[in-house]
């Protein structure tokens, strides 16, 4: 997998967000963002989410307010 700048990564979704699993929120994943303009896959997706555990948590945060 290619190095993300995270600080790229825009249009942010996440699914399975549920509140009963604060704060842990361990159901919520990555469904859909862009990386310089383009989809990013569902191997990417994943990759960065399961690679940038405290990025992904901030954007589960960012996606409630």
């Amino acid at each position: 997998m290619p190095d993300f700048k995270l600080d790229l990564i825009k249009d942010v979704e996440i699914d399975d967000i549920d509140m009963r699993d604060y704060p842990d929120f361990c159901d919520a994943f990555l469904v859909g963002a862009t990386y310089t303009g383009r989809e990013l896959t569902e191997d990417e997706l994943e990759y960065i989410q399961d690679s940038n555990p405290d990025w992904f948590y901030d954007q589960v945060w960012n996606t409630l307010h």
